[in-house]
């Protein structure tokens, strides 16, 4: 069927008129028979086809056809926002001048900011640097080390130098390290697929956050932009927040990243070797490769000595040892001993003399455990890890979970591996001490009472839980 739209004359050459579209902006040439007279009604209309001009952008660039597929591209079949800021006479034409943009992943995203990174137009006055920052954007969650807690158990994921290096939190029963895994082979088959034109990232401004393939490995790994590129079109670099590597790709490798991959807290943590600093003005290609050796996809345990918080980011110094080094001897320790690090006063240099990093006294003479004593008012996270009554409830508080596992397993090396002569001592009631257990092994107990037949009960201090033992096993 023939389409009508509403057109105005501008020329007439023969027996052709060039028209313009009134309803949609647009001129061509048709033929003087095709046009017909509009009824009064529709005259009455007005034209629903606004023309205006782009803000912001320099009047002195010269527009090709490239630069007008940008703006098709941009705004495609979406609904965009468009903000008056003034308006010019062009040819006695009141032309408005507006300000566009349009949501994508719950950020508005500028129509200026997106031609001038892809070279299509010039900022007035400015370059790539004017770029303006959404006033909102989605942003990952961050988890902090836990400052009460002593020792934290790790994985180093990536190393730049002693000063710069990245771990996970493995978290309790390596939770942490289980949700990465299956977050990573859902991310690997959902970008895996066909792809479709809705994955692209229409424009990389600084902290959006995406899903990008590592360099190496080819993997989807969830990242975030932290520069645009001035010396090169279309080039941003990016960082991959789990795992604290920064590479440089094309903004066209960008994927846009759904909600669900947002819940899990971006895992890289940047930490620090303290008391150390290199041999010379700066560390050594060797002393690198040392440390990355040592350290890299291992198992490590943290002492956190220092945190300072600045405006972007926190330096966490730490001692760190690896997880299962019974001597204790820190990866601080060991590049200085290696010559690779010089000590600073703050290093507290450990001796390899086959001692636990847990305090095991074997001088029979324990002192009584005592439980902080927690304040009116205080309020923690915690779980419930025995009751025998409302009246009586043990629970632990989740901040220390993590020492507490890594404690028990210290405990069940330790006694598995040594032969202790405190066994067999006379005990009396209040003293410490260890018991194995069949359930949880190797744990600490408290002598509440003796009693006939050679039997003694104990209290469990960290499960809350009374137990009946012959003293002599």
């Amino acid at each position: 069927a023939t389409e009508y739209h509403r057109v105005k004359v501008i020329t007439i050459e023969s027996d052709l008129a060039w028209v313009t579209y009134i309803d949609h902006g647009n001129n061509s040439q048709v033929p003087l028979t095709s046009l017909v007279c509009m009824s009064e009604k529709l005259s009455s209309l007005p034209p629903m086809a606004y023309h205006c001009t782009l803000a912001g952008v320099s009047s002195e660039h010269e527009w090709n056809e490239e630069a007008a597929r940008g703006v098709r591209l941009f705004s495609g079949k979406d609904v965009c926002k468009a903000t008056v800021v003034g308006s010019r006479d062009c040819m006695g034409k009141n032309i408005m001048i507006v300000m566009f943009s349009k949501e994508e992943d719950q950020t508005d995203i500028s129509l200026l900011d997106f031609l001038v990174f892809r070279a299509l137009a010039s900022r007035e006055g400015q370059d790539l640097e004017g770029s303006s920052l959404p006033i909102s954007f989605r942003s990952f969650l961050y988890l902090p080390l836990d400052r009460t807690v002593q020792e934290h158990l790790v994985k180093v994921v990536h190393v730049d130098t002693p000063d710069q290096m990245y771990i996970n939190l493995v978290g309790e029963n390596h939770s942490y390290i289980k949700y990465m895994e299956n977050m990573m082979e859902e991310m690997q088959e959902e970008y895996s697929r066909h792809e479709a034109d809705d994955q692209k990232v229409i424009y990389p401004y600084v902290g959006l956050v995406c899903a990008a393939q590592h360099a190496e490995d080819g993997k989807y790994h969830r990242a975030q932009v932290t520069e645009l590129l001035q010396e090169e079109i279309m080039m941003v670099r990016v960082m991959l927040v789990d795992i604290g590597y920064c590479q440089v790709v094309h903004y066209n490798s960008l994927r846009r990243i759904s909600d669900k991959f947002l819940v899990l807290p971006a895992m890289a943590i940047r930490v620090s070797l303290s008391g150390v600093r290199p041999v010379g003005e700066g560390w050594s290609d060797e002393a690198i490769k040392y440390v990355k050796e040592i350290v890299r996809t291992k198992m490590m345990r943290i002492k956190l000595e220092d945190m300072k918080t600045g405006m972007d980011e926190c330096e966490c110094k730490v001692v760190m040892y690896e997880d299962n080094c019974i001597q204790g001897v820190s990866i601080n320790t060991m590049i200085v001993e290696k010559g690779y690090a010089t000590a600073l006063p703050e290093l507290e240099t450990e001796k390899s003399d086959g001692h636990p990093i847990l305090d095991i006294d074997e001088e029979n003479n324990l002192p009584q455990l005592q439980r902080p004593v927690m304040e009116a008012g205080s309020r923690f996270t915690c779980r419930v890890v025995s009751s025998s009554s409302p009246g009586n409830i043990c629970l632990r508080r989740l901040v220390e979970e993590e020492s507490f596992y890594q404690m028990s397993k210290e405990l069940t090396r330790y006694h598995e591996t040594h032969c202790s002569p405190a066994l067999l001592r006379h005990w009396k009631e209040g003293d410490s001490c260890v018991v194995k257990t069949p359930g949880e092994g190797w744990v600490r107990a408290r002598v509440d009472r003796m009693m006939e037949g050679g039997m003694v009960e104990l209290l469990l201090y960290d499960h809350g839980l009374d137990l009946l033992v012959k003293w002599s096993i």
